[in-house]
């Protein structure tokens, strides 16, 4: 609202903020429930844009999409929005025949918003692809030279010298001495290794200097996603002002609370 102004509401199943806006934001579970309820919202809506539209397809959530789009009104024009839709044209000819309308599929080879990748290595950001640009071998050999440790780069750094000596002096060049590296399918490969606490405290006071909180996390293991938070349990994010409204609302809402509820552990 502080970039687009009070015209923009957003509705939740927990609160409503400028519920009287020309454009709101809803999840498809709401829109659904305003169709069963006939709210009177939606004789209004002119213009439903589903962001995000593949998640029709799954199992759980995909039979709500489905819903909406059957039951919305034939005055209400329809925009779907995905960059991973698998059968595109299949899925477009059902929505012709479902509200008999003619369906324009926009479609492009690129991202039109690009995306940046980066390795998080050495507590710095590694830029190894921006957009359309390609990859950057610069900067992925950067940061895994930054995930070497310190002493086995030492110990390289040492052999480069002690070669370049050599050679300088005519003598005959010593073998540099051999390091044993973790293989890529090791568990000690450092590309695998979660990290320590304190490489993702430290991850995380970088995103919020840099402007970039909020931050989604994934990890591709249940335990470890668990792991992972427990461990960043003490970290707070909160200003001082913040914290206090944080204790107000928590205060507020178990006040709300039968007695018996209240006292549950």
């Amino acid at each position: 609202r502080n970039k687009f102004g009070e015209d923009v509401g957003l509705i939740t199943g927990d609160m409503q903020i400028g519920a009287d806006g020309s454009c709101l934001i809803m999840t498809t579970e709401i829109l659904r429930s305003m169709l069963y309820r006939g709210a009177d919202l939606i004789r209004d809506i002119e213009w439903v844009i589903f962001d995000e539209v593949h998640y029709i397809n799954d199992s759980e959530r995909g039979v709500v999409w489905e819903e909406v789009i059957i039951m919305l009104p034939d005055y209400v024009n329809l925009i779907f929005l995905s960059a991973t839709t698998p059968n595109t044209i299949e899925f477009s000819e059902w929505i012709g025949r479902t509200k008999r309308k003619p369906v324009h599929v926009i479609r492009t080879n690129y991202r039109p918003v690009p995306l940046s990748h980066h390795l998080w290595a050495g507590h710095k950001m590694h830029k190894i692809m921006e957009g359309k640009q390609g990859f950057n071998p610069k900067g992925y050999a950067e940061a895994t030279k930054a995930l070497i440790p310190p002493s086995v780069r030492l110990a390289a750094e040492k052999a480069k010298k002690d070669k370049a000596a050599n050679n300088g002096a005519g003598g005959k060049p010593k073998p540099p001495p051999v390091v044993s590296r973790p293989t890529s399918g090791s568990k000690m490969s450092s590309w695998q290794q979660q990290g320590s606490k304190q490489d993702w405290i430290s991850l995380v006071r970088h995103l919020e200097k840099e402007g970039l909180m909020p931050t989604v996390t994934f990890s591709f293991s249940k335990k470890k996603c668990e792991e992972i938070a427990d461990s960043l349990r003490s970290l707070n994010l909160n200003t001082a002002a913040e914290k206090n409204l944080v204790q107000s609302f928590a205060i507020q809402t178990v006040a709300r609370l039968s007695s018996n509820d209240q006292c549950l552990p």
